[in-house]
């Protein structure tokens, strides 16, 4: 007797269970299938201030990862006193996706520098990095 009640309790459980799994799988959204096939371009955007020693390495890193000529790359200078915005323009001077572009005077700190870059970034998509 004890055996049937097991039985008839697992029973129980495990169809509650089957129904909980299947009403989850309902949660999952839809694909959105009028975007299917089209490129998603990226803009990545790196504030940075006094960074003169990690900007050749960030660079080298980051430029592997453009795949095509709409995706880019912002600097953004946070008023750095280093010789950071000399090496970037250095390493970005032949490059039609990477520019380099400076916070006003009258703005300072991460948070603006990414604001900006939002403001002037070109896609959608955007990815932060640090330096």
């Amino acid at each position: 007797m004890i055996l049937i009640i097991i039985a008839i309790s697992f029973s129980i459980y495990y169809v509650l269970l089957l129904s909980k799994i299947s009403h989850g799988w309902g949660q999952f959204k839809k694909v959105d299938n009028e975007n299917k096939g089209k490129s998603m371009f990226v803009t990545i955007l790196i504030p940075f201030r006094n960074e003169e020693e990690n900007l050749k390495r960030n660079w080298d890193s980051v430029a592997r990862h453009i795949n095509t000529i709409k995706d880019e790359i912002i600097y953004i200078n946070d008023h750095s006193s280093d010789a950071g915005c000399e090496i970037l323009e250095e390493l970005i001077s032949n490059q039609k996706n990477a520019r380099l572009i400076h916070l006003p005077e009258d703005k300072t700190g991460k948070k603006e520098a990414l604001e900006l870059g939002i403001e002037t970034a070109n896609n959608d998509w955007i990815l932060t990095s640090d330096a």
